[in-house]
């Protein structure tokens, strides 16, 4: 009885070393860690005044859809909209992280 006990107690011990092994990297492999996207606090440029908290996307589409206009992270040819910044410490204690900047370029079709 006892060498019964002694080998079943092996062959479980080699089933479960040999399992634990081979979905261990098939679960690794599996997972991948989500992209993430950093939120910041929008403030208007000229007057300063707190507008929302959003991710760089969400918000040019935000403003892509109020104006009507093209809204980036492009400087030249455009007008400063807003300034986005990583905390919401006012006053501000350190420069803006993002600018957002509209062109007054109409996405809409030409009349024919």
């Amino acid at each position: 009885m006892q060498r019964l006990f002694i080998r079943l107690a092996l062959l479980t011990l080699v089933l479960v070393a040999s399992g634990a092994g081979s979905t261990k990297t098939a679960a690794t492999a599996a997972t991948a860690p989500a992209a993430r996207q950093e939120l910041y606090y929008w403030y208007l440029s000229p007057i300063d005044l707190f507008n929302d908290e959003n991710t760089i996307s969400a918000e040019i589409f935000e403003w892509w859809v109020n104006l009507d206009c093209e809204v980036d992270q492009n400087p030249s040819g455009g007008i400063l909209l807003e300034n986005g910044y990583t905390n919401n410490v006012y006053p501000h204690n350190f420069p803006p992280s993002v600018f957002l900047y509209y062109h007054l370029t109409l996405l809409t079709k030409k009349p024919r």
